[in-house]
């Protein structure tokens, strides 16, 4: 009969708990008639188990698998680690249908609010997705998809449905609503350069409806984003 050795680093409140990380590895184990045996190496502080941890992990090598079970080679992180298969079906099984509750979601949107990427990460963001490291690379959908995809859309009630800016104070920051211009409107003007053609508006929603431009266009003119074409042969001047 083989014996095994595990070496762990309990404080006297976790082994009181009796709540051991290897677990299910020992059920496995015993099954097969190898014997688990614990010894208590060093009897610290709750506070100093992480580093004392990550000294024995560094004099033990039990991260290395043919001597030790740990996953990890940093007793703060599980850097390196990777699931199985298997546990990443499982952990896919467990999340679906599962929805946060409106406390958890607000926590997390106050948590988040006025915090602004640095213009290195936005960067790195960018060129993370460009090219073949997009995830829809090479990708292209089906008409089934196309579809059911229209049929959600459609199917999803806007959350703006049958609100007026007396319900809803965003809704008065929209470019526009039920056709009124809103506060913060800015009337603007688009000139045809090439035939000297205008069109001038209260708003850049309002503008997209009666000149050639999308409201998308108008608002990369703007921001000096459109196309050449579309520089070359339209300006748009705002009012401010």
């Amino acid at each position: 009969m083989e014996n095994v050795l595990v070496i762990v680093n309990l404080s006297l409140l976790q082994l009181i708990g009796m709540v051991f990380p290897i677990q299910t590895l020992i059920k496995l184990f015993i099954s097969i008639n190898i014997i688990f045996v614990f010894e208590i190496i060093e009897i610290c502080e709750s506070h100093q188990l992480k580093d004392r941890e990550q000294f024995w992990m560094d004099m033990t090598k039990c991260y290395n698998r043919e001597i030790g079970f740990n996953n990890s080679h940093n007793s703060n992180s599980s850097f390196g680690y990777k699931h199985t298969e298997d546990a990443k079906n499982r952990m896919s099984k467990l999340k679906k249908g599962f929805k946060q509750t409106k406390e958890v979601i607000e926590k997390r949107i106050e948590k988040m609010k006025g915090k602004k990427h640095t213009e290195e990460t936005i960067e790195k963001i960018r060129t993370g997705k460009i090219g073949e490291k997009n995830p829809m690379y090479g990708k292209k959908e089906d008409e089934e998809h196309k579809k059911k995809r229209m049929i959600n859309l459609l199917n999803t009630k806007k959350w703006n449905s049958g609100l007026t800016k007396k319900d809803d104070p965003r809704i008065e920051k929209l470019g526009y609503w039920k056709g009124k211009t809103t506060k913060n409107a800015k009337k603007c003007k688009l000139i045809d350069l090439l035939t000297n053609e205008i069109w001038e508006e209260d708003s850049i929603n309002k503008l997209s409806n009666i000149s050639p431009l999308s409201n998308s266009s108008l608002r990369r003119l703007i921001k000096n984003k459109a196309s050449e074409i579309i520089s070359k042969k339209y300006k748009i001047i705002i009012n401010e």
